[in-house]
Formats: C-alpha cells, structure tokens, sequence
C-alpha cells in the first residue's frame, strides 16, 4: 500500500486508518512515525478490506492458515507468502514485496512528482535512499535533458 514497508504494513492496526482513508504509520524503520496518503485504487481496496474486514480493533491484516488464530497478525513472511501465491494466481512471475515499494517510488518520481515528497512517502532519512529505489534509467535523464535552456547565440559569419 503506497510504498510502505512490509514490516510497517504488517504492523498496522484498524485504529491506525483514518476516516479519510489515509493511514499513519506509528512504528517505521528508525522509530519514525508518517501519515501515509491513499488515493484512487489503493483507497478503494483499502475501503473494500475494512468492509470485509469489520470492525473489530486489532490488526489490519490478519494471519491465514490451519495454524492462524483468527485475529493473529499477519507477518511479514506471510506477505510474501501471500504475494506468491497471488502471483500464482494471476499467472505472473513471482516477485518480492519490496519491489512493489521499488514499482511504487519509481512510478511517483516517473509522474514528476518532487523527490523530497517521494522521500516523505516512503519514509526514507535521505533522498540517496530513495534514488536508490529509482528504477527509470537512462530514459529519466534523457527527458530531464531537454528541459535545460542554453542561451547560446552563434556568432554571423
């Protein structure tokens, strides 16, 4: 969900989703706390999974399978258990967890939007990090590129 972390994910509680479906992060990598902002899909996939969910306080995602109780919290290990087999599912390679937080940054900074806002969203102490998590190539710098105006006149000869 909008870049956060498997750890943060799984760490999330009902009470931790706000009225207007945005999401704040108490416990992120370093003791830092953020407001997430969930829009279009992910709010309407949030607001599905609260309708299923219920209302009962407690974690947001629970735990599934013959050895879950039913409102144990579901573990990182298990988000990626779960990713694989919705990869299975839709007949797609299978891939990690974190490279939808990699698909995530990327995507935000391929719209334009501003690195130091990237860096808010995803909860990163420094905008090295979050170019680490960069994935658009040489394209990105192919297309800032043409946005530099040189006032180069040539002489008449």
């Amino acid at each position: 969900m909008c870049a956060l972390r498997r750890e943060e994910l799984v760490n999330l509680d009902l009470a931790d989703v706000h009225d207007d479906g945005n999401v704040a992060v108490r416990r992120g990598k370093g003791g830092r706390s953020r407001l997430v902002f969930v829009h279009g899909g992910a709010q309407a996939a949030v607001t599905d999974w609260l309708t299923v969910r219920g209302s009962v306080e407690g974690p947001l995602l629970f735990a599934f399978g013959p050895a879950a109780g039913e409102r144990d919290r579901m573990t990182g290990h298990g988000v990626w258990k779960r990713l694989r087999w919705l990869c299975g599912q839709a007949g797609v390679e299978t891939f990690a967890p974190h490279d939808l937080r990699r698909w995530a940054i990327t995507e935000l900074l391929r719209a334009g939007q501003d690195v130091i806002a990237v860096r808010d969203l995803a909860g990163h102490a420094s905008v090295q990090t979050t170019a680490g998590y960069d994935r658009r190539g040489v394209d990105a710098a192919r297309s800032a590129s043409k946005h530099l105006r040189i006032p180069f006149v040539p002489e008449s000869t």
